[in-house]
C-alpha cells in the first residue's frame, strides 16, 4: 500500500511541478481519496465553475484591443468540467494498473526469495551438527576397603546456563591395558536429565548417597581407571585418568588412597582446567556433589585407642629426586614431593647400603618438623646454604644404594647408581608436565645431570669442543721419477690441506716454481687458484727441458683460511733429462770376407777347393761390434758369443778347416760343394746373411 502511495504522490509532483505547461491538475483542486483498487475524486461544482453574473465577459472589446494588423487566431472552446474530470480518472486508472503490476512483481519476486530461503535453511537443517558445552569430570571416589562400594564420580557444570544431559553417557576404561571404552553410565540414565549452572552432577553406586545421587549404577571405580564423559555428537566433553590409566587426557592423575578422592583443584571457586590430569588434579577428601576440599596428610600415624591398637596410615610417596657425590664438598641428596599437597617429614629417615644391609644415613631426628611442599625440593648437603639438613659428615661413594622411608618403615623410594664424574650428578628424568619419572626402575628413571641442588633437574649436555681455527697450512708431496727419458713430461703433486685439532679449511691455491739445477735463480708461476676448498687435490704441470740437464722444483700452497705455506720440499725435489738414442735399425756391413786355403793367400772368390791335406780359414771383418754364426752345409760349425768386429775361424784346435764331421776332428766329409751361410748380429740386433760362398771337398786329386 506505502508503495501505491509513493507512485501517486509522484505522479502529482510530475504533473504540477514538472510539467506545468500541460498539467492535468495545476489548475485544479480537487480532494482524492486512494484505495488499493480505486482512486475518487470529488469535486465540487461550485468550486470549479466561475460566477458568471458577478463578471461579464466581452468579446467585442477583446477583438477591439487586438492589433488590427495581427491575423486573429480562431478561439478554442475551453474543455468541460466533466472533460477534465474523466481526463484525471483516466490517468489515475493507468497509474493504478502499473502500480498493481509493480506490487504483483514485486510480490512474486519475494515469494521466490523466500521459497528459495526456505530451501536453504532445510539444507542447513539436514547439516548442522549441534554445538554442546562443555561439562567437566569433578571428582572420582574408587573402591574403599572399609565398604567398596561407596564410589561415586561428580560431574561439574562450569557454564552460567543449566545443561540439558539428555544423550550423553560416561565411558571407562578399567586398566592400563584396555583398548576400548566401556559403558560405565549409559545415555539411558541421563534422559531427561539436568545439570544446573556452576551446579554438580553425582554418579553413584545403587543405595548409596541418597538424596544427593542424580543417577545410580552398578558399575564399580578401581585404580588405574580412565573415565571420559561424551555428548550426544560422541564427543569427547571431558576425560579423566589416574595411577597406570591407559587413556589419561595428557598426563594421569596420581591414584587417591584409602580415604581420598581424586578432585580438580580449586582456584578462586573456578574448577582448574589446562586440560592435564597431572596438573588438574589432586588428592583431595571426599566431597559428593559439593565443592572440592584438598586432602591434608596427617604428620604422623595416630598411635593408641581402645584396646591397645593403632591406627596405620597411608604415607605419600616423597622420591629421590637427585645425587651428587663429587666433589665431597658439593655432596648432596635431593628428595622431591610429586603430591599436591605439603608433606610432614617427621619420622621419616634415609637409609644407605652399602653391601647387603641398610644403614642409618640421615636418621628420622634430623626430619622433625622438617616440611616439604607440594611439589618442591628438600635438599640434604655437606655445605650448601639453601640445604634443609646439613651434614659435614655426609658420606656417598659409587655403587651405593639409598632408600626414604616412611615413619611406618616402608620404602617409599630407592636408588642405586655407579660411578658419576665430578660436577655430575644422578638425576631423575622431568616429565612434560614438570613432573619426576617414576617406574620404580632406576636406569630408566635416572640420567646424568648437571647439579641443580633444590631446583628442577637438568639433564646434562655434553659441552661442544671450542672452536678452534685452522692454523696449518696445506701441504706438498710429489711423484716424480729421478730421471726423465722424454724433453718433456708432467710433474705430478698433490696438495693436502691437513686435518689437525679443527677440521680443515680446505685448499685455496698454489705457486709453482722451478730452477736449472746449479743457478740460483728460480722461474715462477703466476698464483693458481682452486675451486671448493677441497681437503685434498692431484695436481699437474706440465715441463719441458734439455737433454742432459737437471731441473728442481717447488710449491707453496695456501688454503681457505688464509693459512700460507713455504716453498717446499727443502731442499727441492729434482729431476735429470737423460733422454734415449734414437733406434738402430741400421745392419752392419761387411768389410771384408776371405777365404784362405793353407800354403795360399787369401781370396775373395766365391769358392775354393780343399783335401784332407790342404784345409780352409775363414776370415770376415765389419764396421761394428758383431756376433757371428759359421754353417757349414747346415751345420754350425764356429760362432762367437761377444761382440767383436772380425773372425777368423778356425782360431783355436786347428788352424784350418780340413773337410772333417767338426771344427777340427771327426771322419771327413765326402767329396763335394759345401755352402757357407755367414750370420752376422749387432748390438741393436740388426741381422745380416751371406751364402754367396762355397767350398768343394775333394779328396780324389792333390790341391794346386
Amino acid at each position: 500500500m506505502s508503495f501505491l502511495a509513493t507512485c501517486f504522490v509522484g505522479f502529482f509532483v510530475w504533473d504540477i511541478f514538472i510539467n506545468p505547461n500541460d498539467s492535468i491538475l495545476s489548475s485544479q483542486v480537487f480532494t482524492g481519496a486512494i484505495s488499493s483498487n480505486y482512486i475518487e475524486v470529488i469535486p465540487a461544482a461550485s468550486d470549479f465553475v466561475p460566477d458568471i453574473a458577478d463578471e461579464e465577459i466581452s468579446f467585442e472589446e477583446d477583438l477591439a484591443d487586438a492589433n488590427d494588423d495581427e491575423a486573429l487566431e480562431p478561439v478554442v472552446e475551453p474543455e468541460s468540467f466533466q472533460d477534465q474530470l474523466d481526463d484525471i480518472q483516466e490517468k489515475l486508472d493507468i497509474i493504478a494498473q502499473k502500480v498493481q503490476e509493480l506490487i504483483d512483481e514485486q510480490n512474486q519476486k519475494e515469494e521466490e526469495e523466500i521459497a528459495d530461503e526456505e530451501e536453504k535453511q532445510d539444507e542447513d537443517d539436514k547439516n548442522k551438527v549441534d554445538v554442546y558445552p562443555k561439562i567437566l569430570i569433578s571428582e572420582v571416589q574408587p573402591t574403599w576397603a572399609k565398604d567398596d562400594k561407596q564410589e561415586f564420580v561428580e560431574l561439574y557444570n562450569p557454564n552460567a546456563e543449566a545443561v540439558d544431559l539428555t544423550g550423553w553417557y560416561l565411558q571407562r576404561k578399567a586398566n592400563s591395558n584396555s583398548t576400548s571404552w566401556s559403558t560405565y553410565a549409559g545415555s539411558s540414565l541421563f534422559f531427561g536429565k539436568t545439570i544446573e549452572a556452576n551446579g554438580y552432577f553425582l554418579i553413584a553406586r545403587t543405595g548409596y548417597y541418597l538424596g544427593l545421587a542424580d543417577v545410580f549404577t552398578d558399575s564399580a571405580i578401581t585404580n588405574n581407571n580412565s573415565f571420559a564423559f561424551k555428548n550426544p555428537n560422541k564427543e569427547i566433553s571431558d576425560k579423566l585418568g589416574f595411577g597406570q590409566a591407559a587413556d589419561p587426557e595428557a598426563a594421569p592423575a596420581q591414584n587417591p588412597s584409602e580415604g581420598q578422592s581424586i578432585g580438580r583443584k580449586i582456584n578462586n571457586g573456578i574448577e582448574q582446567d589446562f586440560n592435564v590430569n597431572s596438573i588438574d588434579f589432586e588428592l583431595q577428601m571426599p566431597t559428593p556433589k559439593a565443592q572440592n576440599v584438598t586432602y591434608v596428610f596427617p604428620p604422623n600415624p595416630a598411635v593408641g585407642g581402645g584396646g591397645g591398637g593403632s591406627t596405620s596410615t597411608d604415607y605419600p610417596k616423597i622420591l629421590i629426586s637427585e645425587v651428587q657425590i663429587y666433589p665431597i664438598e658439593e655432596r648432596f641428596v635431593e628428595l622431591f614431593n610429586p603430591n599436591s599437597t605439603d608433606v610432614d617429614l617427621t619420622g621419616w629417615y634415609l637409609q644407605r647400603k652399602t653391601s647387603d644391609r641398610y644403614n642409618s644415613f640421615v636418621s628420622s631426628p634430623k626430619f622433625a618438623g622438617k616440611i616439604i611442599l607440594a611439589n618442591g625440593y628438600f635438599l640434604i648437603s655437606r655445605s650448601n646454604d639453601t640445604a634443609d639438613i646439613t651434614l659435614s659428615d655426609l658420606t656417598l661413594s659409587p655403587n651405593n644404594f639409598l632408600a626414604i622411608k616412611s615413619p611406618d618403615e616402608k620404602i617409599s623410594d630407592e636408588i642405586s647408581f655407579g660411578a658419576v664424574e665430578d660436577n655430575r650428578s644422578i638425576g631423575r628424568k622431568v616429565l612434560a608436565d614438570g613432573g619426576e619419572q617414576d617406574t620404580d626402575d632406576s636406569s630408566v628413571d635416572f640420567e646424568i645431570d648437571t647439579p641443580t641442588p633444590r631446583a628442577q633437574n637438568i639433564a646434562y649436555v655434553e659441552p661442544p669442543p671450542p672452536e678452534l681455527t685452522d692454523t696449518i697450512p696445506p701441504e706438498v708431496s710429489f711423484n716424480l721419477e729421478p730421471i726423465q727419458t722424454e724433453l718433456t713430461f708432467s710433474i705430478n703433486f698433490i696438495v693436502t690441506d691437513l686435518a689437525e685439532l679443527v677440521s680443515p679449511s680446505g685448499v685455496a691455491g698454489y705457486i709453482f716454481r722451478w730452477q736449472e739445477d746449479g743457478d740460483s735463480d728460480w722461474q715462477t708461476d703466476a698464483p693458481i687458484f682452486v675451486d671448493e676448498c677441497l681437503a685434498s687435490v692431484n695436481l699437474a704441470r706440465d715441463f719441458e727441458g734439455e737433454d742432459g740437464k737437471t731441473y728442481n722444483f717447488q710449491v707453496q700452497t695456501t688454503d681457505c683460511n688464509g693459512n700460507e705455506s713455504v716453498f717446499s720440499p727443502d731442499p727441492p725435489i729434482g729431476t735429470t733429462i737423460e733422454s734415449e738414442p734414437a733406434e738402430d735399425t741400421t745392419s752392419p756391413s761387411v768389410l771384408s770376407y776371405t777365404l784362405q786355403v793353407s800354403g795360399q793367400d787369401s781370396t775373395e772368390e766365391n769358392n775354393v777347393v780343399i783335401n784332407s791335406d790342404n784345409g780352409v780359414k775363414i776370415q770376415v771383418s765389419v764396421d761394428e761390434p758383431c756376433k757371428f754364426e759359421v754353417w757349414i752345409n747346415g751345420k754350425k760349425y764356429w760362432y762367437t758369443t761377444t761382440f767383436t768386429t772380425s773372425i777368423s775361424r778356425p782360431s783355436s784346435g786347428c788352424s784350418y778347416w780340413s773337410g772333417t764331421q767338426n771344427s777340427c776332428s771327426g771322419d771327413v766329409l765326402p767329396d763335394g760343394v759345401y755352402p757357407i751361410d755367414l750370420k752376422i748380429t749387432d748390438e741393436a740386433g740388426n741381422e745380416i746373411s751371406d751364402a754367396s760362398k762355397t767350398i768343394t771337398i775333394d779328396n780324389s786329386q792333390e790341391t794346386n
